[in-house]
């Protein structure tokens, strides 16, 4: 099972009975349509968002503040996650 490490970007789904508190988590998992040119021709790019792991092995997730995944297993850090998440009133 793969190890988390520093610019790893993770996609962390949220999901509970309100769908508002849901999408403020949720959000930073999108697509974004990116363009670009070089000369006469074009490049449409979808690019991934996601929580990027910083420098310090940190995630920062809206509402709860900075979780610590650097050197977790992807299930201990989703274990981590969800128990930070149930103290969120």
């Amino acid at each position: 099972m793969p190890i988390i490490e520093s610019n790893d970007l993770l996609s962390i789904i949220v999901g509970s009975l309100n769908q508002e508190a849901n999408e403020i988590f949720n959000s930073a998992n999108e697509y974004s349509t990116t363009s670009t040119s070089y000369g006469s021709g074009s490049n449409i790019a979808r690019q991934p968002f996601g929580y990027l792991v910083d420098n310090e092995g940190n995630i920062e997730l809206p509402l709860i503040g900075k979780i610590r995944v650097e050197g977790l297993k992807m299930q201990v850090a989703a274990d981590t996650i969800r128990r930070r998440l149930q103290g969120v009133p």
